[in-house]
């Protein structure tokens, strides 16, 4: 991981930790923790406090519901505050400077003096563009590289394209003979290096969703990016949900 990707990844455990500081408010004062021992095939339950273990009854569930929640969220306080200062420490060891690697990935020319496309990819990737501003309430599940994205379909598909460590923008503007478009994921093929284009038509079983299909392709094909060539599609109605195999097999079949 780069510096781009731990400070995004420190941002993450901030906002983790200020949610879990939260949750915390109602036990701030309880010092009492809970622990669960196995006796033969029974389990147990002990209040762990000044040193001492006292059992607790299994007619006190309520309680050590509550004893387990705040054990549960101190751990992973904890956790959190670990991952932090490990981050910290990362970005420290730089100095305020990106990593080396990165420095060279910033410089198109050098990308393209040693000649490997993959280095231009992950540039690509990474450089800035115009993002599409309608309807920016939808943009709710955010992703690993920070963006984020309008559904969990495609969320899945994302997560799967950075598995493969293969390049995406996520909405990356085309213009077509119609105007403007934002395609779900323009990808770059992390073997031709060649530019294709991945659409999720997620809402097959809505009548007026649905027919505004074939005119999208249609464009598309205007545009150069041909079926099962170098556009890729994913379909989804109510009773027949996009599964993460699928995603496997059109990635296997496509790009790899």
């Amino acid at each position: 991981m780069g510096r781009v990707e731990i400070e995004e990844e420190l941002k993450k455990r901030l906002r983790e930790k200020a949610a879990i500081e939260k949750a915390l408010t109602p036990f701030r004062k309880e010092e009492r923790k809970l622990a669960v021992y196995r006796c033969g095939t029974v389990d147990k339950w002990y209040v762990l406090q000044g040193g001492e273990r006292i059992y607790l009854p299994k007619s006190c569930r309520e309680e050590a519901a509550q004893l387990a929640k705040a054990t549960w969220l101190r751990t992973r306080l904890a956790e959190t505050n670990a991952e932090i200062t490990a981050c910290r420490k990362y970005l420290k060891s730089f100095h305020g400077e990106d990593a080396r690697l990165e420095k060279l990935l910033n410089q198109t020319e050098f990308c393209d003096l040693i000649g490997h496309p993959e280095y231009n990819d992950m540039l690509w990737k990474k450089s800035k563009r115009t993002k599409n501003d309608k309807h920016p309430e939808s943009l709710q599940i955010e992703q690993k590289s920070g963006d984020f994205v309008r559904s969990k379909s495609e969320s899945l598909i994302a997560m799967t394209l950075d598995k493969y460590g293969i390049a995406y923008r996520y909405e990356n503007p085309l213009e077509t003979p119609k105007g403007k478009f934002y395609p779900d994921f323009t990808i770059r093929h992390p073997k031709n290096h060649k530019t294709y284009i991945w659409e999720h038509f997620g809402m097959m079983d809505d009548e007026d969703y649905a027919a505004k299909v074939p005119e999208k392709l249609s464009i598309y094909l205007e545009c150069g990016f041909v079926p099962g060539e170098n556009l890729l599609m994913t379909f989804e109605a109510g009773g027949h949900p996009l599964t993460p195999h699928t995603i496997e097999e059109v990635i296997a079949r496509n790009l790899l």
